[in-house]
């Protein structure tokens, strides 16, 4: 066989590694009151939608009835349960592409056996600060944790502890609206729990994490060269660059400019420090190739 034949399933495999370089992901685990399990998996990819991706081997079971005693799925964006609909979609597994505020998901949990446990690794989480913000909520995206729910769940930090035991987000006869839970097409009475990965910081801004001044990024996405623009024209002490799974980057760094064009396409997240503080902005950029 020609040698240059030889070669291309090699150079198919080292594209399809590149591609997937930054890939992260983990499984969650739910037990119910009577023993009744099941399992989920979540991630996060540069090529990953809130939509069916074929080459993750997401399968879309929205028309699928929820199993006996209990059954959890992944389900689509979250203003469609905000506003009381079942959605587009709904997997045992799904990779997104990015973190809050933009894909904001919803864990449908129907049990017949109250309270259902969630547990999952928090190792994954802990010390990566790109992450350790990641949570489960009971409450809506729209006031979090502050509007309270019909469950106990509150919210829990994926980095803080490695399990935590629920209530049915639902209540019969109590006053909530309907995107705490729905009614699918057999009759189940589903829960709905809302998680999204992200950094510290969840719920009081979306480019701004810790030290509450905004900045932009642009453009974004890039090929190359990224400006850091801020409203205040503060001085920039020190910039840091992360991928998605926690891992510091090196890049070239000139003042309010930050060159990313040796780093790979995917998802990276830009810690800035200012001059004369203490604090920190966070803002994330997505790299093309």
């Amino acid at each position: 066989m020609n040698n240059k034949y030889r070669l291309l399933p090699i150079l198919f495999w080292m594209l399809m590694m590149s591609a997937h370089a930054q890939s992260f992901s983990f499984k969650m685990f739910f037990r119910d009151a009577a023993g009744n399990k099941d399992t989920i998996e979540i991630g996060m990819d540069p090529n990953g939608t809130i939509g069916v991706d074929t080459i993750f081997q997401e399968e879309n079971i929205i028309g699928q009835p929820f199993g006996a005693g209990l059954s959890v799925r992944v389900g689509d964006c979250h203003i469609e349960r905000f506003q009381g609909a079942i959605g587009n979609f709904a997997f045992k597994k799904q990779i997104l592409r990015e973190s809050y505020p933009s894909d904001i998901i919803t864990i449908d949990v129907k049990s017949d056996n109250y309270p259902v446990t969630a547990s999952w690794d928090k190792t994954l989480f802990e010390g990566v600060d790109l992450l350790s913000g990641t949570l489960l909520t009971s409450t809506t995206p729209g006031g979090w944790w502050d509007v309270g729910s019909p469950s106990n769940l509150n919210v829990a930090f994926l980095a803080s502890t490695d399990s935590v035991q629920f209530t049915a987000n639902y209540y019969p006869g109590a006053f909530y609206p309907s995107h705490y839970f729905y009614f699918d097409n057999f009759q189940d009475t589903v829960s709905i729990l809302w998680f999204v990965f992200g950094p510290p910081g969840i719920g009081v801004g979306v480019e701004s994490r810790s030290s509450g001044i905004p900045v932009r990024l642009f453009p974004n996405p890039s090929y190359g060269e990224v400006y850091i623009e801020n409203e205040q024209n503060l001085a920039i002490r020190a910039i840091e660059i992360w991928d998605i799974t926690g891992t510091k980057q090196k890049a070239s760094i000139t003042e309010n400019k930050i060159n990313i064009d040796q780093l790979p396409q995917g998802i990276y997240f830009v810690k800035i420090w200012w001059q004369g503080s203490d604090t920190f902005s966070l803002a994330k950029v997505l790299k093309q190739r």
